[in-house]
């Protein structure tokens, strides 16, 4: 039977060396679970314990985080990606020589058709700064 073609093998016989395979699989996959829980068993007495030495403090204790006195929420942006809101948010900022904290941006949004050239010139430069010197393709 082990010598057998595909033309004389039958579907029971094909059925029950398929079992037979299985069979051998599933015995084979039994026989390792005792194995395994052996050495992890093994492997948890070798171990030394890991001493806590992690302090958790009172809450009380914890600085409290509250925003800058002034400061607002969000700001609704309209065709504008938030680093270029950024850097825009900066240079007005740097312009009028005012805290960010101070400062109330409500919505940004690109204005097509128009150019400002002094304000291109500024952005330009902040932005080849702070990105390392490349230029911003637009």
């Amino acid at each position: 039977m082990l010598f057998l073609t595909l033309e004389q093998l039958s579907v029971p016989e094909a059925l029950g060396i398929s079992l037979v395979g299985i069979l051998i699989g599933f015995c084979a996959l039994s026989l390792l679970i005792p194995i395994i829980r052996l050495i992890s068993l093994m492997a948890a007495k070798l171990q030394k314990p890991v001493k806590d030495e992690i302090q958790v403090l009172p809450v009380a204790a914890l600085p409290q985080m509250t925003p800058a006195k002034g400061s607002f929420g969000d700001v609704k942006l309209y065709d504008v990606d938030e680093k270029t809101a950024a850097l825009l948010i900066a240079i007005v900022a740097d312009e009028i020589g005012a805290p960010l904290n101070e400062l109330r941006f409500i919505s940004i949004r690109e204005k097509l058709g128009k150019k400002y050239s002094e304000i291109d010139e500024k952005f330009e430069s902040i932005a080849s700064s702070a990105i390392g010197g490349e230029k911003m393709g637009r």
